[in-house]
């Protein structure tokens, strides 16, 4: 479980200590003034309840919010520390469910920001969700438990902190104590309704392959826009969980399906535009390090892609994706800065020439090379290169691996 020192936390380890089952505790220390009062209050709590715990050292990077930027790396310090059976259990409490509600109505939120947090979505686990910080605090006290308050809880440069000291209670002043239980409310009716679309975007057409998946744009189109993003906004969760894409990031990749824009970079993500589909691609790691090489027939791939070579035999056509090779020794390879090929009047960089035919990832786009020389693009360019018939050629023939499969509930 995540235990941070504070209340909340040592309020859901004792509840999960008490579970009968196993559990284990982990501190993400963040290297903040307040980092190690936190980490001895952690480590009180995990002796008090006889649970094992690691503390884990984490840098924060700059960025527009420190809040987010520790969070972040709070998130992916705890999945690097999760076992494939565990759950991930956090002290989040009613409080925090009104507040990241009205958080996100101040951002300007939609559907699934005024979800609020939920309580169960793996391999997070929050027990704690219904119950208010006060009774939290009251029962880590009677236990025994102690724990801390992080003191950076009263800096009003982060927003949670001012939404709960100065927005939430004027709210209550205005309106009345109610208004906690009506933001509650509106996250239990948010997150049911956004259940039911997620339902529904299921039905959208989706084609899948490890590190990647497309959607077909003219479907997208077809479909009604909220079932349409919210497909997309799917598929982008499962290739880069835990977090989804915001309204935002969801705005320009609907950009990229009707043509405003090319692409798209989000976590990690590529979104381009590919016609007939809309792909969304991780990046590669099936493409090796240095290049395949070859020199006579075989099944040779690399990056996605498979060339098939035959001596002195094979189908010849103008198509790019056919090359007739001179005998000698040939690398598949990732496209290099300084590759280039002739054109008339001069030389052209191959990834411009990738670029020009509408191919987005030119970093995963083989090119065959020669003696140095890019003798052949698959797909996109073939280049001449002497052949004698008295010596015999190469015929090559390349395809790029279509290993989609249709997307099925």
């Amino acid at each position: 479980m995540a235990l941070s020192g504070g209340a909340d936390s040592a309020a859901a380890a004792l509840v999960a200590a008490r579970s009968g089952r196993s559990v284990r505790a982990v501190h993400v220390r963040h290297g903040f003034p307040s980092s190690e009062l936190l980490a001895a209050a952690a480590e009180d709590v995990a002796r008090t309840l006889d649970l094992e715990i690691r503390v884990v050292d984490v840098s924060v990077p700059a960025g527009p919010s420190l809040e987010a930027q520790a969070r972040q790396v709070r998130l992916a310090a705890l999945e690097a520390e999760r076992r494939i059976d565990e759950w991930v259990v956090t002290g989040h409490t009613y409080d925090d469910q009104v507040e990241t509600v009205l958080m996100r109505i101040v951002r300007g939120t939609g559907l699934d920001g005024l979800s609020g947090i939920h309580p169960v979505r793996p391999p997070y686990l929050r027990p704690l969700l219904g119950t208010s910080r006060a009774a939290t605090r009251e029962a880590a006290t009677l236990a025994g438990l102690g724990w801390r308050d992080d003191p950076m809880n009263d800096d009003a440069r982060h927003l949670r902190n001012r939404v709960r000291t100065l927005a939430l209670p004027a709210l209550v002043a205005a309106f009345g104590p109610g208004v906690s239980n009506s933001l509650g409310r509106l996250a239990d009716t948010a997150r049911d309704e956004a259940s039911y679309l997620d339902e529904l975007a299921v039905a959208v057409p989706r084609y899948t392959r490890p590190g990647g998946a497309r959607f077909v744009i003219g479907t997208l189109l077809a479909v009604p826009l909220p079932l349409a993003r919210r497909a997309i906004r799917q598929a982008m969760t499962d290739l880069a969980p835990p977090y989804s894409p915001d309204g935002r990031v969801l705005e320009a990749v609907w950009s990229v399906v009707v043509g405003r824009r090319s692409t798209v970079d989000w976590n990690g993500l590529t979104v381009s535009r590919r016609p007939p589909f809309l792909e969304i691609t991780a990046p590669d790691d099936r493409t090796p390090s240095r290049g395949v090489t070859f020199d006579r027939p075989g099944c040779y791939r690399f990056s996605g892609f498979t060339i098939d070579v035959h001596e002195g035999e094979g189908p010849m056509s103008l198509s790019p994706w056919i090359a007739v090779l001179a005998p000698g020794l040939h690398t598949v390879r990732a496209v290099e800065a300084g590759d280039v090929v002739a054109v008339p009047g001069g030389h052209k960089p191959v990834r411009e020439e990738i670029a020009e035919h509408g191919i987005v990832a030119c970093e995963r786009w083989p090119v065959v090379v020669r003696d140095g020389k890019v003798v052949w693009i698959p797909g996109v360019k073939r280049i001449g290169w002497p052949v004698d018939a008295d010596r015999g050629y190469l015929c090559a023939v390349a395809t790029e691996e279509e290993l989609w499969e249709r997307y099925a509930p």
